[in-house]
């Protein structure tokens, strides 16, 4: 039996409680993530990219996507992404565009990265950054520096229900993302999309994981590297890395 109180629709329902639901608080949040990412073995996805930032006179556009694999084995993290896009830059109107490539290792041990741009390959080696190869209680004790976080409405990404993390900058950057709305997978604790905002709210970044598979059988081969012949490898091992 439904009765109007006060302009809303309130359910009647005899000898059946219904119980209030309440919010989640981001310690709770974490504490799952943290839960579902130690327990996921690997997964595998398909990245999209998009970056817009404009001044006075000039933007720049840019877009990479790609693939990305991602294993624990033995307590190691094992990561792969590989990301090729272009980069469109205006002045005016003056335009120029460049494709661009990029691949992105973690052999267990150190991080590799393979960049080409303008015909010009780079490789760099360097250890791993936890942040970058997924780990959501690094990601969280970094957000938590220099932003105000808190535990949004949960929502659905690619199917799949996640809870939404806003962290707003403590001191704000003018001329960067001063807003960051984050979306992490309930069941494996990966983010799979993550939305950055510039000061006027205006979306100036764009993280999208899609087609997840969670636990896929994927080769060790995939997590080697070797560098292109010709190509010299800067070794920042011992430059303060993470």
């Amino acid at each position: 039996m439904l009765r109007r109180v006060g302009g809303g629709m309130v359910v009647l329902a005899l000898g059946l409680g219904v119980a209030p639901a309440w919010a989640e608080t981001l310690d709770e949040v974490e504490a799952k993530l943290k839960k579902a990412y130690e327990e996921v073995k690997s997964y595998s996805g398909n990245y999209a990219i998009v970056m817009n930032v404009g001044t006075a006179g000039s933007t720049v556009h840019s877009e990479l996507r790609g693939p990305t694999e991602w294993a624990r084995r033995g307590g190691k993290i094992f990561m792969r992404t590989e990301l090729k896009g272009k980069m469109t830059m205006s002045f005016g109107d003056t335009k120029n565009e460049n494709e661009s490539a990029m691949l992105m290792v973690c052999d267990g041990e150190f991080m590799w990265q393979l960049s080409e741009q303008m015909g010009t390959k780079t490789a760099m080696k360097t250890k791993p950054d936890p942040k970058v190869i997924g780990d959501v209680a690094s990601m969280f004790t970094e957000l938590k520096k220099d932003h105000d976080v808190k535990v949004l409405d949960s929502a659905k990404v690619d199917g799949a229900d996640a809870f939404v993390i806003e962290a707003t900058a403590k001191a704000p950057n003018p001329q960067g993302v001063d807003k960051t709305v984050f979306y992490f997978r309930k069941d494996i604790g990966v983010m799979a999309k993550m939305a950055g905002k510039d000061k006027d709210g205006k979306e100036t970044m764009t993280v999208m994981l899609s087609d997840i598979k969670a636990n896929p059988d994927i080769s060790p081969d995939r997590f080697k590297f070797t560098p292109p012949e010709g190509v010299q490898v800067m070794d920042m091992t011992s430059m303060g890395q993470p």
